[in-house]
């Protein structure tokens, strides 16, 4: 009883409307997290386009993509620390960029899989229809595809951005003066300042994810969410 009595509010007014911190991250993670999810969807098509022409290249993009999804964050981080610091011709350390780059590379695999499975269920006779009809392989994309697999489209973006905005190793890693996440205010909070503070931000963050979630999952009609 005498917790309950003391439960308030304070917490999360101070998180959400006194913290200026917290309106970076969050304008951060959406920013970000939305040019990842992008990024992620455009590299699949492109991966599933030019597999069509080379399927056993399927298989080996397959197994890359599980190997990074499974490769510890702050392996990736350091990697791309090492990679991009202009020593081999690209510099995009203390930028977003670089953060970007490591959720493209860790999550390209949620987005990857679905519209595998969703273009090898598309009967093989309406792509041979449109071929025969004149259309190249692009409008067959364009027409055909793209629009069939919209379910997928739209559930893969809001599946990449699920764990971005939850992303805290690699945001560690890779936080500079120009960006800033959920994540790493998140470790800050709970290392450094006001664990109370983190418990209130911690707990907006999983509404948050929730709700792309289900975005998700109604983007996708429920083929993609939990």
């Amino acid at each position: 009883a005498a917790c309950l009595s003391e439960l308030s509010g304070r917490s999360y007014h101070y998180v959400l409307f006194e913290l200026a911190e917290t309106k970076l991250a969050i304008q951060g993670s959406l920013l970000y997290g939305t040019f990842s999810a992008a990024f992620v969807l455009i590299l699949a098509m492109i991966l599933l386009m030019a597999q069509t022409r080379a399927p056993r290249a399927g298989r080996v993009t397959s197994s890359v993509f599980t190997l990074l999804m499974a490769t510890p964050g702050a392996i990736i981080a350091l990697g791309l620390i090492v990679a991009c610091t202009g020593r081999f011709g690209l510099n995009l350390y203390n930028t977003p960029w670089i953060v970007v780059a490591a959720m493209v590379l860790k999550h390209q695999n949620l987005a990857y899989q679905p519209l595998r499975t969703g273009l090898a269920n598309i009967g093989p006779a309406l792509v041979e229809a449109a071929r025969l009809s004149g259309a190249r392989t692009g409008t067959v994309w364009r027409r055909v595809l793209v629009p069939m697999l919209r379910p997928e489209i739209l559930g893969g973006f809001f599946l990449v951005l699920v764990p971005v905005l939850g992303e805290l190793t690699m945001s560690v890693f890779l936080a500079s003066p120009s960006f800033r996440s959920l994540g790493t205010l998140l470790f800050d909070l709970q290392d450094y300042a006001d664990q109370a503070s983190a418990g209130a931000l911690a707990m907006i963050l999983v509404a948050l994810v929730l709700i792309a979630n289900e975005a998700a999952r109604i983007a996708s009609r429920g083929r993609i969410g939990y």
